[in-house]
C-alpha cells in the first residue's frame, strides 16, 4: 500500500511505513513561499516524516484603505 501513496505523490491519513490509522503526534510547522511541512510522528512504528502542504489558492478575507 505505501508504494501505491508514494506513486500517486500523496499520502492518505495513515502511516507511510507501518500503515497505521491516526496514531500520530504532531510537531513543529515550517513554511517556505508557497509550501508548508510539520513534523509527524507515527506513535505505532516511531517513524518520523514531513506532512507538506501546498498553497492552491487564497482569498482575500479583510481590504484595509
Amino acid at each position: 500500500m505505501k508504494k501505491l501513496f508514494e506513486d500517486l505523490g500523496k499520502l492518505p491519513d495513515i502511516c507511510p511505513h507501518c500503515d497505521a490509522e491516526d496514531r500520530w503526534e504532531w510537531g513543529d510547522t515550517d513554511y517556505a513561499i508557497d509550501t508548508c511541512w510539520q513534523i509527524v510522528t507515527c506513535l505505532e512504528c516511531e517513524t518520523v516524516f514531513h506532512e507538506i502542504y501546498e498553497l492552491t489558492k487564497w482569498e482575500k478575507i479583510k481590504v484595509n484603505d
